[in-house]
C-alpha cells in the first residue's frame, strides 16, 4: 500500500479543481496540480461504482500501480477518477493505461 504521506487530504481538495489540470482517457480522468512534490487521490464516483467492494478493488489497484512504479510518475498531485469500464481490465492492463495517462502529462512550471 502506499504510505499515507503520498495521499492527499481533504484539506488539499479545496483549491486543487481551481487550478488543476484535467487529462483524461477511456479509463480515466486525471486532474494534476504542479507542485515539488507527490501526492495521489483516487475517487471512484459512486454513481459508477454502486458497490463499495467494487470502488475499494480500483483504489487498491490503483495505489499498488503508483507504489510499484513511483520513481516513474512525474513531481506533482495527481487526482484519479477511474471510469466503470477500467473494472474490466486486468491488473498489466490496467497499469499500462493509468501509467500512460500520469507520465505522459508534460509539466514544466511549479507551484508551492
Amino acid at each position: 500500500m502506499l504510505p499515507k504521506k503520498y495521499k492527499l487530504k481533504k484539506i488539499d481538495f479545496e483549491n486543487i479543481f481551481k487550478v488543476a489540470k484535467k487529462f483524461n482517457n477511456e479509463y480515466f480522468v486525471v486532474l494534476k496540480v504542479n507542485k515539488l512534490e507527490k501526492k495521489f487521490g483516487v475517487f471512484p464516483s459512486l454513481k459508477e461504482f454502486k458497490k463499495a467492494v467494487e470502488r475499494n478493488k480500483i483504489k487498491r489497484r490503483i495505489f499498488e500501480i503508483i507504489r510499484l512504479n513511483f520513481d516513474k510518475i512525474p513531481l506533482g498531485w495527481f487526482l484519479i477518477f477511474p471510469k466503470k469500464n477500467c473494472l474490466k481490465l486486468n491488473f498489466e492492463e490496467l497499469k499500462k493505461k493509468l501509467l500512460e495517462i500520469i507520465i505522459n502529462i508534460k509539466s514544466t512550471n511549479y507551484s508551492q
